[in-house]
């Protein structure tokens, strides 16, 4: 007997099991309109979380630029600290859970689920950061985030209230309205006055002096109404944003 013998043997007994098992359990097929509607749902599902994964990344991204915390790590290992913690976890967290959940559908697909997750994790990483730094780019979260401003009852209020807000009271944004012996005072977009204590340990751009009108980042821990400045920051065409 023959190799392509023993092979449609196997398959005509397979068949015949199928059959039988089918038979016996008096098992119903599904209509092809149970195909075409899972299909769908999960073609709808795979625009959806992708949409809502580029947002939210892409949001991360525009939060980072507007309160400038993305540059602490420039004052060395005290400003790595600070910027750890002025990143915003909750939406890192919602844009891994989504990255799972679009894997998951993703490994629904023939063309998927027969590579590695490494390979699609990674190019869906590619992807996701090439999208998401232009849109982050784009005047979309600008124009929501004056709308949310303009109109408190907006969907978006709670999501860009606290937009360019530092996450850590070690890192202050703010604009310069008095210079003095200590150091300077200036107001933050949020209304609070602060006096800034300056000293010789203190980090500052070479040439640099404080004047009335500049914004400034200052990093350094709070204490009542003043901070004591690790380092200084001006910068310079910063809108100061209510």
């Amino acid at each position: 007997m023959t190799n392509s013998t023993k092979e449609n043997n196997s398959e005509a007994s397979m068949e015949k099991k199928v059959l039988e098992t089918i038979e016996k359990n008096r098992l119903k097929p599904l209509s092809r309109w149970y195909f075409i509607a899972q299909s769908s749902a999960l073609g709808i599902g795979l625009v959806v979380v992708a949409l809502l994964i580029l947002f939210f990344a892409s949001l991360i991204l525009f939060n980072l630029r507007e309160n400038r915390t993305y540059m602490a790590p420039g004052f060395g290992f005290y400003g790595f600290g600070v910027f750890f913690l002025s990143l915003p976890w909750l939406l890192i967290a919602l844009v891994a859970g989504l990255l799972i959940l679009l894997e998951y559908i993703l490994r629904r697909y023939k063309f998927t689920y027969q590579r590695p997750i490494l390979y699609s994790f990674v190019a869906m990483a590619l992807l996701v950061s090439v999208g998401s730094i232009f849109i982050s780019q784009s005047k979309m979260h600008e124009s929501l985030m004056a709308k949310s401003r303009l109109k408190p009852k907006f969907f978006g209020s709670p999501i860009y209230r606290r937009l360019g807000l530092p996450k850590t009271d070690q890192l202050t944004i703010g604009k310069v309205f008095e210079t003095n012996a200590q150091g300077c005072r200036l107001n933050t977009k949020g209304g609070e006055s602060w006096q800034v204590y300056i000293n010789d340990e203190t980090h500052l751009p070479h040439d640099y002096s404080i004047s009335n009108g500049d914004i400034i980042m200052v990093i350094g821990p709070k204490s009542e109404n003043s901070i004591k400045a690790v380092g200084v920051k001006p910068l310079p065409g910063l809108p100061m944003r209510k």
